[in-house]
């Protein structure tokens, strides 16, 4: 499994080189390109969690297409280690920042979501985090933090528009990957 993981993420970088040196390629090309190579790392990345045992619990698969509040409970998240954990003491969601739509233009909604998360240091902070659906679960590919002192209160509005999130009109954040990109 992993050797095919590998050879995935080969032809991802191929392609991307390969659109990106080639004056030829139309612009849709290159977008559609960079599409599929984000698709690819975010697949591989789960793949890959799975292989190396980091999600030791079950995960309930999705009840339909369209991805809700129960399921991202059961959801694994990303926890201050790296490795991933369910929803509890190292990790808590708050369900007034959930946000729901396409987030890697494959068809199927995703979510943003905001965080609470027990660092090392005992202190908590507040995170970003990007929730795929994908494989028949919802699974955290990325995080940002956003700081420990963001008052959720300040939040005025929250929705993934044309594959970006937008927060409060004017923040905004981009997947790429397996990586949250603010703009």
């Amino acid at each position: 499994m992993t050797s095919t993981i590998a050879i995935l993420l080969q032809l991802a970088a191929t392609l991307l080189t390969g659109a990106q040196n080639n004056p030829q390629v139309s612009l849709a090309a290159k977008q559609q390109v960079v599409a599929v190579a984000g698709q690819t790392i975010q697949l591989s990345t789960q793949a890959i969690a799975e292989v190396q045992g980091q999600i030791n619990f079950p995960v309930p698969q999705n009840s339909g297409i369209w991805p809700n509040i129960r399921e991202l409970m059961a959801a694994p998240y990303i926890d201050a280690r790296g490795g991933y954990t369910q929803l509890g003491v190292a990790v808590h969601l708050d369900s007034a920042t959930i946000s729901f739509g396409d987030l890697n233009g494959d068809g199927y909604d995703d979510a943003m979501v905001i965080i609470k998360r027990l660092k090392a240091d005992g202190s908590t902070e507040s995170d970003l985090a990007a929730m795929l659906n994908q494989g028949g679960i919802m699974f955290n590919i990325a995080d940002t933090p956003l700081g420990n002192n963001i008052q959720l209160s300040t939040i005025a509005s929250h929705q993934i528009q044309n594959g970006e999130f937008v927060m409060n009109e004017n923040v905004r954040y981009s997947l790429l990957g397996n990586q949250l990109i603010k703009e």
